[in-house]
């Protein structure tokens, strides 16, 4: 049974169909992993974003990088301190708002915010780890099964999908296969957010066309990963 279902996967992916010599008795639906339709990303109008930082030294540079990218941008984004947490908002376009815990409150924050999120029945649509890979099982706490993007900005997040996908089944995961670096996440994930900012259909492969000329020059943009890979 597996067997069957496993080879014609892959006989599918190769852009043959399976159908004829396995039968009909087996699904082979493959999904969409080039593009998320909107309407998934903006369930209720709004993105809602959990960006988790630990308290360490790579943490607590991550998060002031990661924090100035938006503050040096006021004409699109907001950035107010909510005390164990900062709140980034878009201003304009698409509405699109960022929960990013303080690596020195991430206990105490994260529960707040998880809190949060249980009150409001409103859990976040996109997930970033911004961490070491021995704090990833930390950030999979925060995953729900609404989660349809799932950021794993560490070294060797490639060899964690499965782990992700129990929690979030349909995340389409972007990961590195070795060293996970800040000058390739904040760039990553400022052209993420202003494509959804703008409103702009949603294409893996558009925001990794145009990451590519910008990351061209980083060793490290080679190992990331997108899911449609």
């Amino acid at each position: 049974e597996y067997g069957i279902r496993l080879s014609g996967l892959l006989y599918k992916l190769c852009g043959k169909d399976p159908l004829p010599i396995a039968g009909t008795g087996y699904n082979f639906s493959i999904p969409e992993l080039t593009k998320i339709d909107s309407k998934l990303l903006f369930p209720d109008g709004k993105n809602v974003q959990l960006h988790v930082f630990y308290d360490d030294e790579d943490g607590e540079g991550s998060y002031r990088g990661f924090l100035q990218t938006y503050i040096s941008d006021p004409a699109s984004w907001k950035v107010s301190d909510q005390t164990q947490w900062m709140l980034i908002e878009s201003v304009k376009g698409q509405p699109v708002r960022m929960y990013v815990n303080k690596p020195a409150s991430q206990e105490t924050a994260l529960q707040a915010l998880e809190a949060l999120f249980e009150k409001e029945k409103r859990y976040p649509d996109v997930v970033v780890h911004r961490g070491h890979s021995y704090h990833l099982t930390g950030t999979i706490a925060h995953l729900h099964p609404g989660t349809r993007i799932a950021i794993l900005g560490s070294c060797g997040g490639y060899q964690n999908i499965s782990r992700v996908l129990e929690n979030a089944g349909d995340a389409q995961i972007v990961s590195s296969k070795q060293i996970g670096t800040r000058t390739v996440n904040d760039v990553l994930l400022k052209e993420m957010n202003e494509m959804l900012r703008k409103g702009e259909a949603f294409d893996w492969q558009v925001l990794w066309n145009r990451l590519n000329p910008k990351l061209a020059s980083n060793p490290r943009w080679a190992d990331y990963i997108p899911p449609y890979h």
